[in-house]
């Protein structure tokens, strides 16, 4: 099998795992994936209950248990209260980010940047709706408006050095991952990306390198085994690539036993 065959494979993988990937960065404590409104208000008699801060809070809570219907119902109704809730507004785009509305999560991104233009958590999180669509290059952009805000923004470095190997610019890509590590030493995620950028390129070696620490760091990271075997079989290692995607297979991943079964004999 040549190269460009194998990564296809890879790029599957990518596509069945690059949501919960997204949500495992996006929503850490710098990029948070909903905002709770500060309110002294316990009683749900209290006028504090009827409030469009108490009404977002109920919103985050129906978004937590994935009723993002719900929870987007409760925006729009803190919204009619106040039209420019920035918190209402937020939450609510990454409610119907969550649903797919892309569409309708940019417009609510747009409407909080025009009220506040320096969230750079905005910013980052328009970016990310954008690559989830596929749109890179605006990815990029907004990335850097994020990074204009906070030159240190590790989050914003990570993402678009995602976004920049999605366009194929693996060595900017690359350059990216290797600054979210020097900030951020054992950050598996930009090992995890830098990897796949190095497969981009063809460089098995430099990938099996990134994702032995990627495993070093989670040996429960079914991702990292899966790739890593696909490392190992382009680079002519079939049987260590099997031993990979047994492990991976065992780990759950839902594409190790189909690469065993066509590419293990």
């Amino acid at each position: 099998m040549n190269t460009r065959t194998i990564y296809l494979l890879l790029l599957v993988a990518l596509h069945l795992s690059s949501t919960a990937q997204n949500q495992e960065i996006a929503y850490s404590d710098q990029s948070p994936n909903f905002i709770i409104s500060n309110s002294s208000g316990n009683n749900e008699s209290s006028p504090e209950m009827t409030s469009p801060n108490m009404i977002c809070n109920r919103g985050v809570k129906k978004f937590t248990t994935s009723n993002y219907q719900g929870a987007i119902e409760d925006y729009d109704l803190a919204l009619r209260l106040d039209p420019q809730n920035t918190v209402a507004l937020f939450n609510r785009a990454n409610a119907k980010r969550a649903l797919q509305d892309f569409k309708g999560a940019i417009a609510d991104y747009n409407q909080v940047i025009e009220l506040e233009p320096s969230d750079k958590v905005a910013f980052l999180h328009r970016g990310l709706t954008k690559l989830e669509m596929g749109q890179s290059k605006k990815a990029i952009k907004d990335f850097n408006l994020a990074l204009e805000l906070d030159q240190q923004y590790t989050d914003a470095i990570l993402f678009r050095g995602k976004a920049k190997a999605q366009a194929y610019k693996f060595e900017d890509a690359i350059r990216d991952f290797k600054t979210v590590i020097d900030q951020d030493p054992e950050n598996i995620t930009a090992y995890h990306q830098m990897a796949l950028a190095k497969m981009g390129m063809g460089n098995y070696i430099g990938a099996k390198k990134d994702l032995n620490v990627v495993i070093e760091l989670d040996p429960q990271n079914a991702e990292a085994f899966y790739q890593r075997g696909v490392a190992f079989f382009d680079g002519g290692s079939r049987k260590k690539a099997c031993l990979d995607w047994e492990v991976a297979k065992k780990l759950g991943h839902p594409l190790a036993g189909l690469a065993i079964e066509k590419y293990g004999q």
